[in-house]
């Protein structure tokens, strides 16, 4: 079960570190001016003006009546496909929702946001909008992997998996912690750390003075089928762990246990 729980752990981590690539990989690929969308869309845009627009806010939140940025921009050209709803501008960053009519054919448009009293000039960002006639072609013009195979923003993917991920590792550790405590009343404790040294193996294993475990003693080392394959002999020991040496040609591997003799290796 143990051994189970951690695969998930571990696959669900791998697939939010591929989200996060996808999410960054696909950020850097994809222009900030480009929107997408489908007839009858309702979609959020953004932008950044190229100069200041006397009126704009100085700090976000609810325009007041005369901060209206609906009064204060314009959308060139103006024509039903690209419609725009300014809901803030503040200094020269501007957000709002873009409508696509229902009877809006499948295409590319190009459009410019500026001041109302303004001609849009070369300096001004151009923002294209692209309008798709199915789900299908409109996930398929995406640079994300998540957007073309799941219809998902890797963000949101990446944001959806990370607590199922923490969580699923926290209950692996718990399990862990769990199955060392209960070897440990039985008088087995893993090897926490296997150091090879020019003349020695350094061995770092979790029983301590709280188990009964004392310096000067000798206990058994486990393979992973709790048979004894070797001795050694406490030359350090704290509360939780001690540390000991062991021969190079002694059989000794990582995930091997230390025991009390006598104790049930079970």
């Amino acid at each position: 079960m143990k051994r189970y729980f951690n695969g998930i752990a571990i696959l669900t981590l791998v697939i939010l570190t591929l989200a996060f690539l996808d999410a960054s990989i696909s950020g850097f690929l994809e222009p900030d001016t480009l929107f997408r969308a489908m007839p009858g869309d309702i979609i959020p845009v953004n932008g950044l003006l190229e100069k200041d627009v006397d009126g704009a806010q100085k700090t976000s939140g609810f325009p007041e009546e005369r901060f209206d940025p609906n009064t204060l921009l314009k959308v060139t050209p103006s024509n039903q496909t690209v419609r725009i709803h300014f809901e803030e501008l503040k200094g020269r960053m501007w957000r709002g929702t873009l409508t696509i009519p229902d009877a809006t054919k499948p295409g590319e448009q190009q459009f410019w946001v500026h001041g109302r009293y303004n001609s849009p000039s070369t300096d001004d960002e151009v923002y294209v909008l692209r309008v798709f006639a199915d789900e299908a072609s409109y996930r398929a013009d995406f640079k994300s992997l998540s957007m073309r195979w799941l219809g998902v923003r890797p963000w949101i993917a990446a944001a959806s998996i990370f607590p199922v991920g923490i969580l699923l590792l926290g209950g692996s550790f718990f399990m862990s912690g769990r199955a060392e405590a209960r070897r440990q009343a039985l008088g087995i404790g893993s090897i926490y750390k296997l150091a090879k040294h020019d003349e020695h193996w350094e061995v770092i294993f979790g029983l301590g003075s709280k188990h009964g475990v004392r310096e000067g003693d000798r206990l058994l080392v486990l393979n992973a089928s709790r048979s004894p394959v070797a001795d050694l002999v406490a030359q350090k020991v704290r509360a939780d762990f001690s540390i000991a040496q062991l021969s190079l040609d002694a059989k000794i591997e990582p995930g091997y246990f230390v025991a009390r003799k006598g104790s049930a290796q079970a």
